[in-house]
């Protein structure tokens, strides 16, 4: 996306796209100015947003000729051959890495289930809709130059496909289908059964799509090929997305601590509750930002006491598909909101603290480290002077100060291992030494992620090109990439989203963020694990 906006002269769009989750050239070039041009630009910005969109128009225009390829023409057949598994296999593999290439709005869960109430159109469905609309089953096998073309051979000598043709077919479109929409719907799936139909005569479109009900009362979802691929796809990268909950233990729980989230799970559902949590749920255009936090302070109660019931393997990520409006840029204002509703008393709490916090850790860091990158660190924190820097070379000193005593499984079944400050470091925050780096940046850590078997908790991302001088703010929450405009405010999102989640610390950094709730917050709870009160006593026992 970078390369082809510095060719139209736009690389000053790259930060505003990034911001609004458009990371990749496919999600770019689905842009179109009756959708997204407010969106996208300000009053004054006409010029700029009429260059954009032409832009956009004359690539797509170019690139998209029209293909027409006679599937069912008399030719003589050719022995063809299709390494099925290997290609099912790199599918299934794609699917787990997909969310890197795409913006971050993960498709919804119920996309595919009968659901009897009408639901407001998001406007993003109405762009994957008309484009679906003018999706070509053919010209998706032509672009896959090995195994499409494959398929369309074995279809023109036989007249049919075999169930694992069908599979591949149905795997291949719906790949297709997400990179146009990531919304995909029942009526999605029958517009493109129907298309299979008419690309391929003699197949019938009840292979890959039946209808909920189509086969009794008790059929309540969409089956056959599509929707079946479309759900195994949603299960990987709810794998990816991770999720989890920070259910306290029973061992924790015994400790005198209150539990804060009583606060709102005690609270009677009342009449005006309920209607603000199904406002909610109806009004899915995000047209009125000020309503809509209204509406969320209102439902807390009996929304996260969803949350926190919820025993599924992704609490996390069954609620963030369930409230599409997190997805927004401004999404981690909902969950501001609902980090109040816990702590009525916190909200300030660590922009009070933090300058003293700053200059108290490397107080505390000058007297001894062991770690190269924190040395380095405390040395370039002496000559800064901008506060944001200093910041960041803190938030870099801390796992040295806090290190890790978590144990973890190593490369064999009856091994462990201790995790190190670079571990620590990792779990706490990203760095990438320019925007263009972000999406890569992602896509590693999320790889690494999934080769330990781990799941991916709220975490800093910071942009710049050198640790003491960072240009962009960011927090990543289960996938969403949220912009934030300092170093402090990126602590507090990050901490107040992993509270409103009930999300746990990622375990490489669980000490370093206790010792920021203890210390700036000012919160002990009952589930509290691995509190570095040796820090903590040195910290309070500075005096500045």
């Amino acid at each position: 996306m970078e390369e082809l906006l510095k060719s139209w002269n736009l690389e000053e769009l790259v930060p505003r796209l990034y911001e609004l989750g458009i990371a990749d050239t496919e999600s770019l070039l689905l842009l179109n100015e009756a959708e997204h041009g407010n969106f996208l630009f300000q009053n004054n910005e006409l010029g700029l947003k009429l260059k954009l969109f032409r832009r956009i128009q004359n690539h797509n225009q170019a690139s998209n000729p029209p293909v027409v390829l006679a599937v069912g023409s008399e030719s003589e057949c050719v022995n063809v051959s299709v390494d099925l598994s290997a290609y099912e296999d790199s599918l299934h593999n794609s699917s787990a890495s997909s969310s890197s290439s795409k913006r971050s709005v993960s498709p919804s869960p119920d996309a595919f289930d009968y659901n009897p109430a009408s639901k407001k159109p998001r406007s993003t469905l109405k762009v994957g809709r008309r484009a679906l609309e003018n999706l070509d089953i053919i010209s998706v096998l032509t672009e896959d130059s090995e195994n499409g073309i494959a398929l369309l051979e074995y279809f023109k000598c036989h007249k049919t496909f075999s169930k694992r043709h069908r599979d591949i077919l149905a795997a291949t479109v719906i790949t297709a289908a997400r990179k146009i929409s990531d919304y995909l719907k029942n009526e999605d799936f029958e517009l493109l059964s129907k298309k299979i139909e008419e690309a391929f005569p003699g197949e019938l479109a009840s292979i890959y799509y039946l209808a909920p009900f189509s086969e009794g009362q008790s059929q309540t979802i969409s089956k056959a090929k599509l929707p079946t691929r479309y759900r195994n796809v949603l299960k990987k990268e709810r794998e990816l997305a991770g999720g989890g909950s920070a259910r306290p233990s029973t061992s924790r729980q015994r400790q005198n601590f209150s539990n804060p989230y009583d606060n709102v799970t005690a609270v009677v559902i009342t009449s005006d509750i309920r209607e603000a949590y199904l406002w909610l749920e109806n009004n899915l255009v995000l047209d009125d930002w000020p309503l809509l936090k209204a509406k969320w302070r209102l439902s807390a109660p009996l929304r996260l006491r969803n949350l926190f019931n919820d025993k599924s393997d992704s609490p996390i990520f069954n609620y963030i598909q369930k409230w599409p409006c997190l997805k927004h840029p401004s999404g981690y204002t909902l969950l501001e909101l609902d980090f109040d509703v816990i702590y009525p008393d916190k909200e300030v709490s660590l922009f009070e603290k933090w300058d003293v916090f700053v200059s108290k850790i490397l107080a505390l860091a000058s007297k001894g480290l062991h770690d190269s990158v924190a040395k380095d660190c405390l040395a370039l924190a002496k000559n800064v002077t901008h506060p944001g820097s200093k910041g960041v070379l803190a938030l870099n000193i801390l796992p040295a100060l806090c290190p890790p005593t978590t144990k973890i499984k190593g490369a064999k079944a009856a091994e462990q291992r201790r995790l190190l400050v670079s571990n620590s470091r990792a779990g706490l925050m990203l760095h990438v030494t320019d925007t263009a780096n972000i999406s890569r940046g992602l896509r590693e850590r999320r790889e690494s992620l999934i080769a330990n078997d781990k799941k991916s908790q709220p975490f800093l991302v910071f942009v710049g090109p050198k640790l003491s001088n960072i240009k962009e703010y960011y927090v990543d929450v289960s996938g969403i990439l949220y912009r934030v405009n300092s170093v402090v405010k990126a602590v507090d999102v990050c901490f107040k989203a992993t509270t409103a989640l009930h999300a746990n610390y990622p375990t490489e950094s669980q000490r370093v963020w206790v010792l920021i709730q203890r210390l700036l917050y000012d919160i002990s709870t009952a589930w509290d694990s691995g509190v570095p009160y040796d820090i903590i006593a040195s910290y309070n026992a500075i005096s500045l």
